[in-house]
């Protein structure tokens, strides 16, 4: 009966079982160190085996190879031969055949080899008259030989191990590069999920928001003056962005006065000023000049909108001046709508420590009540009196090109003005 099997594991066991039970070897490995190879080749005194490697200075400078086993394995009368090119791994008897990956080295034991083993006499004798091919080219290696190189590699072997280390060093550079761009593709995929779970939620806070029986149809466009070159304009005559309806009652702006403006395909605020045909200078901060009671302190507020292309979990950064306390305070944050969330410390700046202390402690403790005088400080239309700031549409819109539905909300009685693609 013929018994094939296949290793995908250590196959010297089974080597050693086979040189126990035979009385001649041929055994080819490119590599072979102690202590497999004096496991397998020395377990049976009377074995007449026959070794083919391969014997080149790199090999043993760099340990793949051991001169030490080498001289052994002479010393307990087996011969040793070099083939040239050799990268095969065979282990063949009269009865048994191995070949596979596996050198005859210490490490092959614990590296991913793969292994054919077989008593099939037809191929056994099949590989001995291709392995004799190679044989033919083989010359021997004596005692004399190992020593010459001992001598000869000495030097390199200390030269090796220095760039061993610079090895290992590129190796490790290299895993880290990659595993910082594993993780920043990671984060950057958690980040894309975190930003659509973001809209989502936004379109869903839209929808609860009480908004105008109509919108208006409108997408920037180049009006051709000089002050101001791009603006949102409706795309009908008729239509127009000061007069609105809302649950049955005329709700009317009042003309170049700002007013919060949201894009609710990425989740940008601004300030616009508001004409009855243009929607012109996106205002991305607005600076609150009257105070404000915020807690048990007195605060001037700075709003910072975040109109990055990369998108992020806050659209606004609130700066709070607390006055007489010489504390300022900056939040990232994010509007959806309906509250003020993920609000975290920025920037402290400060010359009183321990007020600075008591003032966040208290920020933190009281979140709604903190979250809700930030939000409310959000909506009131304001008139700039002396000159027009901000930026032209086109800078407000990521995609300026596109017809988009406009229409007006009111969040806690405060107007808002709304922008979604036209899909």
């Amino acid at each position: 009966m013929i018994n094939n099997n296949l290793y995908f594991r250590n196959v010297s066991r089974r080597w050693k079982k086979e040189a126990v039970s035979t009385n001649s070897l041929i055994f080819l490995s490119p590599y072979i160190t102690s202590s497999t190879a004096e496991t397998v080749l020395l377990a049976n005194e009377h074995l007449s085996c026959q070794i083919y490697t391969v014997f080149k200075a790199e090999n043993f400078a760099c340990r793949a190879s051991s001169l030490k086993t080498l001289k052994k394995l002479i010393q307990n009368g087996c011969e040793l031969f070099h083939i040239d090119g050799l990268h095969a791994k065979v282990m063949l008897s009269d009865n048994f055949i191995s070949i596979g990956s596996q050198n005859l080295t210490n490490k092959g034991k614990s590296n991913l080899e793969a292994s054919f083993c077989s008593d099939d006499s037809n191929f056994i004798k099949y590989s001995h008259s291709e392995v004799d091919k190679w044989i033919s080219l083989a010359k021997e290696i004596t005692i004399e030989m190992l020593e010459d190189m001992e001598k000869e590699i000495a030097p390199l072997i200390i030269e090796y191990d220095k760039l061993k280390k610079l090895f290992q060093l590129s190796d490790d550079v290299i895993t880290e590069k990659e595993n910082i761009r594993q993780e920043l593709e990671e984060n950057r995929v958690k980040k894309i999920l975190a930003d659509k779970e973001r809209l989502i939620q936004l379109a869903n806070n839209a929808r609860n928001v009480v908004q105008s029986n109509r919108t208006i149809s409108a997408r920037v466009r180049d009006t051709g003056t000089h002050v101001c070159t791009y603006s949102l304009v409706p795309v009908t005559k008729a239509a127009n962005f000061i007069n609105w309806q809302i649950l049955g009652q005329r709700k009317i702006l009042e003309k170049k006065k700002r007013y919060l403006f949201m894009d609710l395909d990425n989740g940008r605020v601004g300030w616009a000023r508001v004409n009855k045909t243009q929607i012109t200078y996106f205002e991305n901060s607005v600076v609150k000049n009257k105070s404000v009671s915020i807690g048990n302190w007195q605060c001037r507020l700075t709003f910072m909108s975040n109109w990055s292309d990369i998108q992020s979990e806050h659209n606004l950064t609130i700066e709070i001046k607390y006055l007489n306390t010489n504390v300022k305070l900056v939040y990232d944050c994010h509007f959806d709508l309906k509250f003020i969330t993920n609000i975290s410390l920025n920037t402290q700046k400060s010359q009183n420590h321990s007020k600075a202390e008591e003032i966040k402690l208290w920020n933190e403790t009281h979140t709604t009540e903190f979250s809700n005088s930030l939000a409310h400080l959000i909506f009131s239309p304001f008139l700039y009196n002396k000159k027009l700031t901000g930026e032209q549409a086109n800078k407000f819109f990521t995609q300026p090109s596109r017809l988009r539905k406009i229409s007006l909300g009111l969040i806690n009685g405060f107007p808002i003005l709304l922008s979604k693609l036209n899909k």
